[in-house]
């Protein structure tokens, strides 16, 4: 959870959103936080919106994005008993549809802009000729990134 906590801890940041399949975990612990019993901790930096279908973007939702500066990209899944099509899905349509919607949203300006991290895998193969799932799917979120996206 270093990818959220760090933010969290940053002065220069103020405003944090969580945008995940679920809600965070009890265990997970934030600094400044509060710890709550079997629900998801609280930060005063923090928002949490749970996400169901990474394959669509409703209008208040793209609003809520838009209000932010960046995107740290870290949605993925293990590829253990997944399809090759779902996994392909999860891992390059999600992003896909994402940098669509802030594209169509026109979130960010020149002197602004809007940036999204890539959290991406060690190990994607560029040939996709590998026989590990993982390797070989990973690597088309690259060509699915949007010609002439800032």
């Amino acid at each position: 959870m270093g990818i959220l906590v760090t933010p969290l801890a940053a002065n220069g940041v103020s405003h944090v959103t969580y945008l995940g399949r679920r809600p965070l975990a009890p265990w997970v612990v934030l600094p400044g936080g509060t710890p709550t019993d079997n629900a998801s901790p609280t930060h005063p930096k923090l928002s949490t919106i749970e996400h169901k279908d990474f394959l669509a973007y409703p209008p208040a939702l793209q609003e809520t994005i838009a209000e932010h500066d960046a995107c740290i990209w870290a949605l993925g899944v293990s590829t253990v008993g997944m399809s090759e099509d779902k996994y392909t899905e999860i891992t390059v349509g999600y992003l896909s549809a994402f940098l669509d919607a802030i594209k169509e949203k026109g979130v960010g300006t020149a002197a602004s802009p809007f940036r999204v991290v890539f959290v991406s895998g060690l190990g994607a193969d560029s040939t996709e000729t590998s026989t590990t799932l993982f390797k070989r799917v990973k690597v088309r979120s690259y060509a699915h990134w949007p010609p002439g996206f800032p």
